[in-house]
């Protein structure tokens, strides 16, 4: 059964990381809309109203779906009885992620030089997404020599 929570917990993981990757593409899509728009009332009117959706689409998948899926893989974290190492690098993820909510309240409270670091830390988010992937993928050989590291018994 641990076998099918560590799997579970790749696949997850992925999808995490797919997610935070869109929300790197949609907050830059509505960025692009803006800053790309004409010098004229009309044209940065319409700008804004393009950007929209993408900005929305950030909102939700920041503050919804990203949060769940983090939750989730705590929980698989346990389930597929992985070292506490590889639980409390998984439970830093919703840490780091509380901290990105904060940055981003600091941004719409106007305390800009606080919320760029909502940028910097998207990054810390990704590179720690992406560790959760890379050390603990349970597909292919790797998973499979490391399972049987694990099912050998200790020589005395």
């Amino acid at each position: 059964m641990t076998d099918f929570f560590r799997k579970a917990y790749s696949v997850v993981s992925v999808l995490l990381l797919v997610e935070i990757l869109a929300q790197f593409y949609f907050i830059a899509a509505a960025a692009f809309s803006v800053w790309l728009a004409e010098d004229s009332e009309k044209s940065i009117a319409a700008a804004f109203e393009n950007a929209g959706p993408f900005a929305g689409l950030h909102a939700i998948n920041g503050s919804i779906v990203v949060p769940a899926t983090i939750l989730v893989l705590i929980g698989l974290s346990f389930a597929a009885r992985y070292s506490w190492r590889t639980t409390g690098f998984t439970a830093l993820l919703a840490g780091v992620f509380i901290l990105q909510f904060a940055l981003a309240i600091a941004g719409f409270a106007g305390v800009t030089f606080v919320a760029g670091l909502h940028a910097v830390n998207a990054l810390v988010i990704l590179a720690l997404a992406a560790w959760t992937v890379r050390r603990n993928w349970a597909f292919g050989q790797r998973a499979a020599s490391a399972q049987a590291a694990v099912a050998e018994p200790v020589a005395n």
